[in-house]
């Protein structure tokens, strides 16, 4: 019987490498769309990078890593795929580095509980609304998954002296050191990249160090901890601060009342997906599923629950944080709120001690073959429909460079006939449309569809269709 579990265990592992696989092939096969060309051409617009710098602080936001990586990944096309290949890689870390804050424990594959690790990660991916926007995307993974990545880091700086103070195994330094420098710049970075997380950031780390102090009266906190809160402060007033968010808020027409109306819409959906799509269906389904692995005797703690209840402060502030923007609101603003609100939903299930009997091994093996296969055919989908929006793409811009190269003044191209997926962000024809506007003035070619009668039509290419097909061609 044991042999057989581990066999089947292989094979279960070797299907989540592939799917792993075939999601970097999906971000790597994710064309420049929309904002992606913005940044760009207002890149090529300045000099250096400090130009670039100031330029998007005064005039466009403050989010200091948004405005670093942008400049790279849009004027290099190595750091674009560098950074492309690892936007998988650093959400999972990510999702590592939560799993330690709450459970202080830097889980491994040798690790009892991996496989726990793995339905968590499994179920915070396929659940998570507008990932293709959030992590996929290029300007979408320079604002949101990076910045998470580095926030992880500074929060497990934090965890980690908030265990090292329960265990009196562990000695805890209050002088300077050189670790101090990393505390400064993680802290300063963490504060001042995006306003969500910043928010978040604050709410835990102001809740926790009150919890120790609270707690452990004769404990003293160390002046990294001190220094690196006072950076995150100080990233904060660098952010919002930032000329250039003060321009985009005077673009808004709204009213109060409007702006409130929205908001509240917002506020109450937000675990729901907007009431769009799935309208939240698949992230309670995956909530519920995560506590009959994580706490299948459903036993829930009060220590537990005073501990991990700060993440849930955390997201839900993450939401309040966004009522000057709640005309701009969309389903890839609920990113930080449903993933803090797992690291909740963890810390308030996860028991590390408990074993797993033989008996209920063959169970762990059902739940994983089911969580991978999901996986499987969710990344091999994203790949062959990114790869086919990104062959389109190519086309288009073939296109327009030829006419330009002819000085031809107009030019006609086809509609995005990909029907997305999941991993896949695209517009919609009418923003498509406006985005060709967008072209048109920067090219100075006038750049529109083609609607011919014999032009393909918008998202009616079924690559499902096309993959059982494929032979028949």
């Amino acid at each position: 019987m044991d042999k057989s579990i581990n066999f089947f265990t292989r094979i279960i592992y070797l299907s989540l490498f592939i799917s792993l696989f075939f999601y970097i092939l999906s971000s790597l096969y994710q064309p420049l769309i929309g904002d992606d060309y913005t940044f760009k051409h207002e890149i090529l617009k300045r000099n250096n990078f400090f130009d670039h710098f100031i330029y998007m602080y005064m005039q466009s936001s403050g989010r200091f890593l948004q405005n670093v990586l942008s400049y790279y990944v849009f004027t290099s096309e190595i750091f674009l795929y560098i950074l492309k290949f690892f936007s998988i890689p650093v959400f999972i870390l990510s999702i590592w580095l939560g799993w330690y804050c709450l459970n202080n424990e830097f889980i491994n594959l040798k690790s009892k509980n991996f496989w726990k690790f793995i339905c968590f990660l499994g179920l915070v991916w396929i659940s998570t609304p507008s990932i293709s926007e959030n992590v996929i995307w290029t300007t979408g993974f320079i604002t949101w998954t990076y910045p998470l990545f580095f926030s992880m880091i500074y929060l497990s700086l934090i965890f980690h002296f908030y265990y090292s103070v329960n265990n009196k195994l562990h000695k805890v330094n209050y002088k300077l050191s050189l670790n101090t420098i990393l505390y400064i710049i993680i802290g300063f970075i963490s504060g001042s990249c995006i306003q969500q997380l910043s928010c978040i950031n604050f709410t835990i780390t102001f809740l926790l160090l009150l919890k120790i102090k609270t707690e452990k009266r004769n404990i003293k906190i160390p002046i990294n901890i001190y220094l690196g809160f006072s950076f995150l402060i100080i990233g904060i007033f660098f952010l919002i601060f930032s000329p250039g968010n003060y321009l985009r808020y005077d673009l808004i027409e709204d009213s109060f009342f409007q702006k409130s109306y929205k908001y509240i819409l917002y506020l109450f959906s937000a675990y729901y997906e907007l009431g769009s799509e799935n309208a939240g269906k698949i992230f309670f389904l995956s909530l519920i599923s995560l506590t009959f692995i994580l706490n299948p005797e459903l036993n829930f703690f009060k220590d537990k629950f005073k501990f991990s209840i700060i993440w849930f402060i955390g997201s839900l502030f993450s939401l309040i944080v966004m009522f000057p923007v709640s005309t701009f609101l969309s389903v890839r603003t609920t990113f930080f709120a449903v993933i803090f609100f797992y690291f909740f939903w963890l810390g308030l299930n996860y028991n590390k001690y408990e074993n797993i009997f033989l008996k209920e091994k063959l169970k762990k093996i059902i739940i994983l073959f089911v969580i991978s296969s999901l996986l499987f055919f969710d990344s091999f989908v994203g790949f062959i429909t990114n790869k086919s929006l990104f062959e389109e793409n190519q086309y288009r811009y073939e296109l327009i460079e030829n006419a330009k190269l002819n000085k031809v003044k107009e030019v006609t191209v086809p509609y995005f006939s990909t029907i997305p997926s999941r991993l896949t962000f695209m517009h919609n024809p009418y923003y498509d449309r406006k985005f060709l506007h967008y072209i048109s003035n920067y090219m100075n070619i006038n750049v529109s569809h083609d609607i011919g009668t014999n032009s393909q039509l918008p998202n009616t290419k079924n690559i499902l269709k096309e993959v059982k097909n494929y032979f028949n061609n």
